[in-house]
């Protein structure tokens, strides 16, 4: 068995140096909401469900990331009609 070692010179510029390949940008929120929950076999029906109500959540906040809201926003977003509770969803639940 042959090894070669491969030594570069030490005035190689950085250009001819192989890098990463160039990352995949990462996928959109809904994407990765959709994705999570096909890993754990969730009914498409339920998936729909789901990505539709952070989809509703995400558009009344004005499309502020949900890593950016707290508790606050989330009860703003309940008590209105778009979020449920005065609608037909949560009176029954």
């Amino acid at each position: 068995m042959i090894l070669l070692i491969l030594r570069l010179p030490e005035t190689v510029p950085c250009a001819l140096i192989p890098t990463r390949s160039p990352a995949r940008p990462e996928p959109k929120l809904l994407d990765q909401i959709r994705g999570r929950l096909r890993v754990k076999h969730y009914s498409i029906r339920t998936e729909q469900s789901y990505v539709d109500w952070v989809r509703r959540f995400v558009l009344f906040h004005g499309k502020r990331h949900p890593r950016d809201l707290g508790a606050t926003e989330v009860e703003a977003f309940l008590s209105t009609p778009q979020g449920g509770i005065e609608g037909k969803v949560l009176k029954k639940t």
